[in-house]
């Protein structure tokens, strides 16, 4: 009986991280998705919705911690370093929004030149 109860808690353990990958994996799909949506409109509405979107992505994968860092304790430099990305992509995203709900769309993309560095460095740091 103790077999199966350690077989069960190690099946519930890896169920677990596949779900959160996959929340995670959601909302980098989502992202970059959104942010290819952003870059190639020229409408106002559809570059607002696309930024909401980004910027909900972003946030909802605080709610998950990548692969890589799965071993490594919460309040670890690396976990808190994450966290601080998505803060920023999540800022960086929310000028592009203010600048483009005041007509400024064409200001509004120039921002993406720091989204993505953000992106690229989360991609790189994190996956």
């Amino acid at each position: 009986m103790l077999g199966f109860s350690r077989v069960a808690i190690i099946c519930v353990c890896i169920l677990s991280g596949s779900a959160f990958a996959a929340d995670l994996s959601t909302d980098m799909d989502g992202l970059s998705t959104s942010y290819k949506q952003f870059k190639k409109t020229e409408n106002n509405e559809e570059a607002i919705a696309a930024l909401e979107k980004m910027k909900t992505y972003a946030l909802d994968a605080k709610n998950s911690i990548p692969m890589k860092l799965m071993n490594e304790p919460e309040n670890s430099p690396e976990v808190k370093s994450y966290f601080k990305t998505l803060d920023a992509l999540a800022m960086e995203v929310q000028k592009a929004e203010d600048l483009t709900k005041n007509n400024q769309l064409a200001q509004a993309k120039e921002e993406t030149k720091e989204i993505d560095r953000i992106m690229s460095f989360g991609h790189h740091a994190f996956k």
